[in-house]
């Protein structure tokens, strides 16, 4: 198991970051699409656009409660 913590602070004005983003590697496919499956679940913004769009990973992207996006990806091979 792979745990990852994102400490993340609010500056004020806030405003979200348009291109900078945190990657999250996951080990599976199937962890993929469960992790995508509960963010849908739990009512976020989630995309499957650029899934196959950098070589060696399919990923998706989301955002968070804030407006931060957010990069989930696993290997393909």
């Amino acid at each position: 198991m792979i745990t990852a913590e994102l400490h993340l602070g609010v500056e004020e004005p806030f405003r979200p970051a348009e291109k900078a983003h945190p990657g999250l590697v996951l080990g599976t496919l199937i962890e993929l699409e469960t992790t995508a499956a509960r963010i849908e679940h739990a009512g976020y913004e989630l995309s499957w656009a650029e899934r196959d769009t950098f070589e060696g990973y399919v990923r998706f992207h989301a955002r968070d409660g804030f407006g931060n996006r957010l990069e989930v990806m696993t290997p393909t091979a």
